[in-house]
């Protein structure tokens, strides 16, 4: 019903189909989760993407989404920005389709392809040697391109995130390109869930003290905040 009428009021499925706002509501969930929708205050449209990030199963979604609303608040009108490829940040790029006059670049297909789709940014896709587990690309290629854009605003995630063992991630051929990022001058928010909040992981990218600004939600543990917050400039939990 959504994809043949393309925007649906959430009063007139449950009127139509004889069920609780309950139902709905979850069934709803479950197709935004996938990408299929998106969801408004009342009412559903239908999301424009194609296969490629339709289906992309995002865990912590609800957490994701909390932290992604609020990195939305941070983006001013006509920013240049760069989303570095993760499950988070991809999450953003589906809440910018309001948004106009905006460059963005990226290392993520599935990003790319989401903007592309719904929002009227104009949108550099990098090259470079391709990951196809994450559909992004890296190395030195990629690097080089980078040097070619200024952009006011990266964000980005990893792997662990804590105040001893700073930034980290899970893959070693990707430690040039995330090192490359943070040391440029943009202003870096890394867009972190709480499971990442303490750990490390196994390649070293960076310090804490390299972020301008963390956003994270409530399951992050207290101490590693508070520990955190010494080291970055901001610390936002929603």
């Amino acid at each position: 019903m959504i994809q043949e009428r393309k925007i649906v009021s959430v009063a007139d499925l449950k009127e139509m189909f004889g069920v609780s706002g309950v139902t709905v509501g979850s069934d709803l969930h479950h197709l935004e989760q996938r990408g299929n929708i998106v969801k408004r205050h009342g009412f559903v449209k239908i999301r424009k993407s194609a296969l490629l990030t339709l289906d992309i199963e995002i865990d912590a979604y609800e957490e994701k989404k909390k932290i992604a609303l609020r990195a939305l608040n941070l983006i001013p009108d006509d920013a240049s920005l760069m989303l570095y490829t993760s499950s988070s940040v991809l999450v953003l790029a589906r809440l910018l389709t309001d948004r106009a006059n905006m460059n963005i670049v990226t290392n993520s297909f599935p990003i790319a392809h989401e903007l592309v789709s719904n929002c009227e940014a104009k949108v550099v896709l990098i090259g470079g040697y391709y990951n196809m587990e994450t559909q992004s690309t890296f190395g030195e290629e990629a690097i080089s391109q980078l040097d070619r854009y200024n952009c006011d605003m990266m964000f980005f995630s990893c792997n662990g995130v804590s105040a001893a063992g700073g930034l980290t991630i899970d893959e070693p051929y990707e430690k040039s390109i995330n090192v490359a990022l943070l040391n440029s001058p943009m202003k870096k928010v890394l867009l972190a869930d709480g499971s990442k909040i303490g750990k490390t992981r196994f390649v070293p990218v960076g310090l804490v003290s390299a972020v301008d600004c963390i956003i994270t939600d409530k399951s992050a543990p207290r101490v590693e905040l508070d520990r955190l917050r010494q080291t970055c400039a901001e610390v936002i939990v929603v």
